[in-house]
């Protein structure tokens, strides 16, 4: 991932991973023997479903945008079938893949606060033609800064929000509150005492730039999963297990208190009024869903009478405006299904002694509440696949698991 990110390819990812993994599936000796976990079919709809909606785009630009977001979707369905039937990619491989992601995310979030005007110009970007690095996303991308440095009017001094490997500061928002749960979970498959405290020592060095962000819906994602997460634990009988994750959250929440990150939150919020904002966009977004309600635009668009684009602002809000009520429906129907058949691990053979799949599922449940305030991109798409797969393969049996041989 740093490799990827120095040189501006990480939105080229999921067409590098599908090539990859689509060769290997293609060159198997029994590609028939592929099977999809049970609940995995909504997202196949998704993938399917978002192709005919590009007959709705006006440019060639929102094209391209279009082209490189379902390409992320496509590889985000793949990366479900990879997990769930590759007998190699044991939980504990793939928590230890996505533990290489956290550690950039919290390198990335240091960096933005030690030195918030800084960046660089990825070797992609000097290739890259004028007329596609001139869009802002692509831009941001290809020339990504370490922090987004915000001054709202009425202001007294800059915000200077965290944002790498990201091109904006919510994208290191999400990647915190969602990748901490699975170092948790990798936690408990790890022997080493020494790579065990190393996670939570990285878990609390990542409170400082969580501070910096300002972001409210991480701490609301958080929310979530440790509210999931002590349930699971009481219905487990972890009473040791609840008790220390309790702590936890009553030290995060002293620590926060002294770092003043709600007075930094509500400081933010009044200046920004991001709260009236964002619901303005939503409003306007289900409004002009409702003139396109099957295939929506196929990918956001502008808006002239409230300046931001409609379709931003939330995944699920970006789902439902470029490829309709059907689209949005499809995602949201895979996400909650993984989430309640992660409910029911604990009631069937082998998934109620797994506390490793118990903050995986909780991770998942943060994303479901998550993806109203928060987009995903590919990285993100990918990470929340791998956690998905880990969920449905746990409670099929059709599928692997990590008992099985290689």
């Amino acid at each position: 991932m740093p490799l990827w990110w120095v040189l501006g390819l990480t939105p080229f990812l999921p067409v590098a991973y599908l090539l990859v993994v689509g060769g290997m599936i293609a060159t198997a000796r029994h590609p028939g023997a592929l099977r999809l976990p049970a609940g995995a079919g909504p997202l196949l709809g998704f993938v399917a479903w978002a192709l005919p909606c590009a007959v709705m785009l006006d440019s060639g630009l929102r094209l391209v945008g279009f082209a490189v977001r379902w390409t992320s979707l496509a590889a985000a369905a793949v990366v479900v079938a990879h997990v769930a039937n590759s007998r190699g990619l044991t939980t504990r491989r793939v928590l230890l893949a996505l533990a290489g992601l956290w550690a950039l995310v919290l390198v990335g979030g240091y960096l933005g606060v030690l030195w918030p005007d800084g960046g660089f110009r990825t070797p992609m970007a000097a290739v890259m033609p004028a007329p596609i690095l001139s869009n802002e996303l692509v831009h941001d991308l290809l020339v990504p800064h370490f922090a987004e440095v915000q001054t709202p009017w009425g202001a007294a001094a800059p915000f200077n929000r965290p944002s790498a490997p990201f091109a904006y500061t919510n994208g290191w928002g999400w990647a915190v509150a969602f990748l901490t749960p699975l170092m948790l979970a990798l936690r408990t498959r790890l022997r080493s005492r020494w790579a065990r405290t190393a996670i939570l020592l990285g878990i609390a060095a990542s409170l400082v730039p969580a501070a910096a962000t300002r972001n409210r819906g991480m701490l609301i994602m958080t929310g979530v999963w440790v509210v999931v997460a002590l349930i699971g634990l009481a219905v487990r009988g972890r009473v040791a297990a609840a008790a220390f994750v309790t702590g936890g959250v009553l030290a995060v929440g002293v620590l926060f208190v002294r770092l003043d990150v709600l007075g930094l939150i509500a400081e933010r919020a009044q200046a920004s009024d991001s709260t009236a904002g964002r619901a303005e966009v939503y409003l306007a977004t289900l409004r002009a869903t409702l003139e396109s309600p099957l295939l929506g635009y196929g990918a956001p668009r502008g808006s002239e009478e409230i300046g931001v684009a409609l379709g931003t602002q939330g995944a699920i809000w970006m789902y439902l405006f470029s490829y309709g009520f059907i689209g949005a429906a499809l995602f949201l129907t895979f996400l909650v299904g993984v989430a309640l058949r992660g409910a029911r691990l604990g009631d069937q053979r082998g998934g109620g002694g797994d506390t490793a799949l118990l903050w995986v599922h909780a991770a998942v449940c943060a994303a479901v509440v998550g993806i109203a305030f928060y987009g995903l991109d590919s990285i993100q798409l990918f990470a929340l696949a791998a956690a998905c797969a880990l969920v449905l393969r746990a409670g099929d049996p059709r599928t692997t698991s990590d008992a099985a041989p290689r």
